[in-house]
């Protein structure tokens, strides 16, 4: 497992908000639950019955966003732990396996490319520059 994999992860869980079903539920529920207790004919057994699911769903979809939480938490726990580690070899890199490298040489480098990448950077190029 990667930390890139991991905060990507993490940022799809963020940017789904688990209660946006809620005020969908609740929206589409509690104008059925008002007309059912508020009419004139009344099956109390069932009225009671239905206000105690309409609680119970309300109950889940709380507990749902606490695990989603706590899926969330121990995913940054994760980046955290791999982060350490991450930046180390980071540093390791820079400090001791690029350090002979000059300038010179750091900007003298060229990166092979496939016939099909430069093509692609031409056409990008040639779109772009009239």
């Amino acid at each position: 497992m990667q930390l890139s994999e991991l905060i990507d992860y993490r940022n799809r869980l963020d940017r789904m908000t688990p209660l946006d079903t809620t005020p969908l539920v609740h929206d589409k529920l509690a104008p059925m639950l008002h007309e059912i207790t508020q009419n004139s004919i009344q099956f109390p057994e069932l009225t009671d019955r239905l206000s105690e699911q309409y609680s119970e769903i309300q109950n889940l979809l709380s507990q749902l966003e606490s695990t989603v939480d706590r899926v969330s938490d121990e995913l940054l726990e994760l980046i955290q732990q791999y982060e350490a580690s991450y930046f180390e070899a980071s540093t390791l890199l820079y400090t001791q396996m690029m350090e002979y490298d000059s300038v010179e040489h750091i900007l003298s480098r060229r990166f092979g490319l496939t016939d099909h990448a430069r093509n692609f950077i031409q056409a990008r190029i040639n779109a772009h520059g009239d």
